[in-house]
């Protein structure tokens, strides 16, 4: 039984950190995308007052 878990913990471990890489470029290449629309709202005024 203990032979499973040695091998079960690294394995998940493998695989979820995998996983939060892949989140993590997701996230990033989604926060460059709306950067354009803020430097619209920027050319109008600050944004900080509207928000």
């Amino acid at each position: 039984m203990s032979l499973a878990v040695d091998w079960w913990i690294p394995g998940a471990s493998f695989i979820s950190g995998i996983g939060l890489i892949i989140v993590g470029i997701i996230l990033l290449i989604l926060a460059r995308r709306m950067q354009p629309e803020r430097k619209t709202d920027e050319a109008d005024g600050s944004p900080e007052v509207r928000a």
